[in-house]
């Protein structure tokens, strides 16, 4: 990682920290909008400071950036960026050129997202619970997802704009598929073989065989493997965001 400084957990009445450099990120460590902003500055080795806002009690100077409270916000200068796939699309066009981006690549990406994103929500989130339907839904769309990869990433051999907007529901399968498995949250680890039994076959085969092979070559990426928040601790955070009382500084 090429981070500076990280300021943990700023809360209502602290004060703005001094920043350093002129790149800051302003994140929740366990958000999916905030996953991409940081595989994308990684992934080019951009030097930033990242500064983790408590959601539930914010500060006013970050209130007076962001009035709507939200996350993330990427401060370049003076200047502001909101919405994190226009931070990915500014990042990869002034800092390297160097992942594709194709309109219709993105279009597929928002696609799936735009069916699976609200799914993943209710599975993982939703303190009034999810149903099977849900679960059944959310499996339904790894089944398109998997037929349409070409693989190793989502278009082929080179890693693109649309595995970026994409990266945070591969970051959080096993969370997905252990909370509709009934697992306890501290059971849940990276490639749990106890998630969901519709994830293996009768013969013992993956249900998902390309899309597992995805998942593990995005997570096998330098820029993801050293920045990449455990599967266990997003558990345990999911756990307490669905008992109402999100631990924003659990770590």
């Amino acid at each position: 990682m090429h981070i500076f400084q990280i300021y943990q957990w700023v809360f209502s009445g602290d004060a703005e920290p001094t920043y350093k450099g002129p790149i800051v990120l302003y994140a929740m460590k366990f958000c999916p909008f905030c996953d991409r902003v940081r595989f994308i500055l990684d992934y080019y080795q951009v030097d930033y400071e990242i500064v983790f806002i408590d959601l539930t009690n914010k500060p006013d100077w970050y209130l007076g950036k962001m009035p709507e409270g939200k996350v993330p916000l990427l401060r370049l200068q003076d200047n502001n960026l909101v919405d994190s796939e226009l931070i990915i699309k500014f990042i990869n066009l002034n800092y390297g050129k160097i992942l594709v981006e194709e309109d219709d690549q993105m279009d597929l990406a928002k696609q799936f997202w735009n069916s699976m994103f609200p799914l993943l929500y209710t599975i993982l989130f939703k303190e009034t619970g999810f149903t099977l339907e849900d679960v059944k839904s959310f499996e339904k769309e790894a089944d398109e997802l998997e037929c349409k990869l070409m693989g190793p990433y989502l278009f082929g051999d080179k890693l693109s704009i649309a595995d970026v907007y994409l990266y945070p529901i591969l970051n959080r399968w096993e969370c997905i598929m252990g909370r509709a498995s009934g697992m306890d949250s501290d059971k849940i680890c990276d490639n749990s073989p106890q998630c969901r039994p519709c994830c293996t076959l009768g013969d013992g085969t993956t249900r998902w065989p390309k899309l597992m092979a995805y998942k593990d070559a995005v997570r096998g990426l330098d820029c993801i493997r050293e920045n990449r928040v455990s599967t266990t601790l997003m558990a345990r955070f999911n756990e307490t965001r669905q008992q109402g009382h999100p631990e924003y500084d659990m770590c």
